[in-house]
């Protein structure tokens, strides 16, 4: 469902669902909070996704009235069983905040350009949302931080790399 027409009578609409659930079929909104998908859609339509709309997440980790209203769209889609995707993830801290959040699903360039076809995210990527999930999760200590850096082998190593290190 999309944000580009508004829904006079959502009876209709909950019929169309229901047969398209009864197929094996899935229902979003997309681009919610923008245009005509408010959060009136999400409460009457119960869809299996909510796609927060792109200018939510744009700078989201810089801006807590964003990072609120992430928060509070992604426990009320919860509370109905559906997931929460976060479109528009363009920077490295806008997926810690997406993290921080416990935001399930992203999409947008920094994790990967658009494909034909579904893929799994590159290895690489994979590697870094893991990292970044376990670093925001664990103690925030030296010896923590050691833990999920792949150039520190030791507490040694990593204080020669942090004693020897120039400003970029």
């Amino acid at each position: 469902i999309t944000e580009n027409e508004p829904v006079a009578d959502y009876a209709p609409l909950l019929e169309e669902i229901k047969r398209i659930r009864e197929r094996g079929g899935h229902v979003a909104v997309d681009d919610a909070g923008s245009g005509y998908a408010s959060l009136h859609h999400v409460m009457a339509l119960h869809p299996d996704f909510v796609k927060l709309d792109r200018v939510f997440v744009t700078g989201c980790d810089t801006d807590r009235a964003k990072s609120a209203l992430i928060e509070m769209v992604g426990k009320a889609a919860s509370r109905l069983d559906a997931w929460i995707i976060a479109e528009g993830v363009e920077t490295a801290g806008e997926l810690d905040e997406l993290l921080r959040l416990e935001i399930p699903l992203a999409q947008g360039y920094f994790l990967g350009r658009p494909q034909p076809d579904m893929r799994p995210v590159a290895e690489e990527t994979a590697r870094a949302i893991a990292w970044r999930g376990q670093a925001l999760s664990a103690p925030q200590t030296i010896e923590a931080a050691m833990e999920f850096c792949p150039l520190c082998p030791d507490l040694e190593g990593a204080i020669a790399l942090v004693t020897t290190a120039r400003p970029v």
